[in-house]
């Protein structure tokens, strides 16, 4: 079995073709796991549950970081739980030259006045 002799090779077979029985494996971002989640609801048709396989392969600071960082950016991701924050940081970026602006302006006015109110 190729897949088993080194890790780069186990997770190749993982993320490559995967295996009959489990499916493929995704690793790497948040971003990666959305991309593959949407793609395997594009070709089913959709789902109503996604099932995640744990097994052995970190230590548990880093499988809690993994667990934090599906919570933190894939779930919101499909409930919609961060559109409100979403669609706020989108304005805040638009208009930060606005912001920056302002606040370059009244420190400059301070510095002219000498700090004094």
């Amino acid at each position: 079995m190729s897949w088993g002799r080194t890790a780069a090779d186990a997770v190749a077979q993982w993320t490559g073709e995967g295996f009959p029985v489990f499916g493929v494996a995704t690793i790497g971002t948040p971003a990666d796991a959305i991309a593959r989640i949407e793609a395997l609801a594009e070709a089913s048709g959709g789902f109503g549950t996604l099932l995640v396989l744990d097994l052995p392969t970190g230590t548990p600071e880093a499988k809690r970081r993994s667990y934090e960082l599906f919570a933190e950016y894939v779930v919101p991701h499909f409930t919609g739980a961060n559109r409100g924050r979403t669609a706020s940081m989108e304005w805040a970026r638009a208009n930060s030259e606005r912001f920056v602006g302002a606040m370059r302006q009244a420190v400059e006015a301070a510095v002219v006045r000498g700090g004094r109110g």
